[in-house]
């Protein structure tokens, strides 16, 4: 027990799996822009948005970013008749390697002795096998374990037309429509 207290020999030190597997901090962007406006006809709604976010894990293989996008217009095309147009859109694109799951790599962490080294040889090159039987730096890292790509893509449009009918005062007739399109590969 001295010899793994005093740490002075590379047989007799610890690993800190934790430290080794999770960042401090997971540094996070998003940015958005909106523009509204028009004038007695026609009233416009536009808006844009851009998220970057990094995981917690220290192998940085795991990142998420997200694009949206949503367009409102609304104009009087006559007094009695009214268009309307909604579109929205988003894209998501997760990066990540295939076993990087948090369960698995916060149960791994946890589950790894801190005798068990995390390098062969203490080469960072290749990793040691602990004392779990697997390495949660290599499950973390897509270079070793395979990656996972996820793109989805959502497209949802509605127009629609409102005709206030004359001689009954409140009556309306609308014409509706909407589309969406989804896309995950």
């Amino acid at each position: 027990v001295k010899k793994w207290k005093e740490q002075n020999s590379p047989e007799y030190t610890s690993t800190n799996w934790q430290d080794l597997a999770i960042r401090k901090t997971a540094p996070m962007t998003q940015h958005n822009v909106n523009v509204n406006g028009g004038a007695e006809k026609v009233k416009y709604f536009l808006s844009g948005s851009y998220l970057d976010q990094n995981s917690i894990w220290q192998s940085d293989a795991t990142t998420f970013k997200r694009y949206n996008f949503r367009s409102n217009i609304i104009a009087d095309i006559t007094d009695r008749l009214t268009a309307e147009v909604n579109v929205g859109g988003i894209v998501t694109d997760l990066h990540s390697p295939v076993s990087a799951t948090s369960n698995l790599i916060i149960n791994g962490i946890r589950r790894s002795l801190p005798t068990s080294k995390a390098y062969a040889n203490n080469n960072p090159n290749y990793y040691g096998i602990n004392s779990i039987g697997a390495n949660v730096l290599a499950e973390m890292d897509a270079d070793y374990s395979g990656n996972i790509d996820d793109l989805e893509k959502e497209l949802t449009t509605a127009g629609s037309l409102n005709y206030k009918i004359p001689g009954v005062e409140g009556l309306s007739a609308k014409v509706f429509y909407s589309y969406k399109f989804e896309n995950r590969d």
